[in-house]
């Protein structure tokens, strides 16, 4: 009798584990803690070849994508909304604050290369604003107010990870952050930008700056629009 009351708890111990839920697919993610004039801080963002992550805590926004569409989910964690853009339609709202702030358009900076330089142990290049340019030329490009510019971007996080698998990610970092194309008529178009600073009036305000990048497990579940938020058609959802 003992043996049989044994051997039934272990069938239904067995039936059980069968019949529970997998658990949370887990993923290996880089997480950069970062910040900006325009989004605050701190900014976390985290991405793996499955999805990303973009965190604003002092905006209250959260933006969320995963493959293998990369449809954009912008969410105010505030009211509970959201709305959605194709990945090439997305825009974060620095372009309109830059303009605001410091009158002028972050991508019409143009950029030139420079000499590497280290940067969180990794060995990043270094992009400079275009020097010698006329008063007329400044106006034209409309950045008259800006003295100089400096991005940095690295071509990998990892020595064992490239960054070419990571195109939509670096496609919304550009685009989340207004940052200039510095990748045209580069050979090597996979980099993604740690840190960018301008110096308007004499004073230099920091666009962005990374201040840490690590390695993190996460389940897939964090890429994907969290439940119980409703979609709404405008991003609207933006202004505080």
């Amino acid at each position: 009798m003992f043996l049989l009351c044994g051997c039934l708890a272990l069938l239904l111990a067995a039936n059980s584990v069968a019949h529970a839920g997998p658990s949370p697919s887990m993923v290996s993610c880089f997480r950069l803690t970062q910040s900006s004039k325009l989004y605050g801080e701190p900014i976390s963002f985290t991405y793996c070849q499955e999805g990303f992550l973009w965190e604003s805590p002092s905006v209250g926004l959260n933006i969320v994508a995963a493959a293998p569409d990369w449809t954009v989910h912008t969410c105010n964690l505030k009211t509970k909304t959201y709305f959605d853009l194709p990945l090439d339609a997305h825009e974060g709202y620095m372009h309109k604050t830059a303009v605001v702030f410091w009158g002028l358009s972050l991508p019409r900076i143009p950029f030139v290369k420079a000499q590497d330089k280290d940067l969180l142990g990794l060995r990043c290049h270094v992009y400079r604003m275009k020097s010698g340019l006329s008063k007329a030329e400044l106006l034209a490009l409309g950045i008259a107010s800006v003295a100089q510019a400096e991005l940095l971007t690295a071509d990998s996080l990892s020595s064992r990870d490239s960054l070419a698998h990571y195109k939509p990610v670096l496609t919304f970092l550009r685009r989340q952050y207004d940052l200039p194309d510095w990748q045209s008529g580069l050979p090597n178009k996979n980099e993604v930008p740690l840190s960018m600073s301008i110096t308007t009036k004499g004073k230099s305000q920091i666009v962005l700056a990374t201040s840490k990048i690590e390695k993190v497990r996460l389940p897939l579940s964090v890429f994907r629009l969290p439940p119980g938020f409703k979609k709404v058609k405008s991003n609207k959802i933006l202004a505080p």
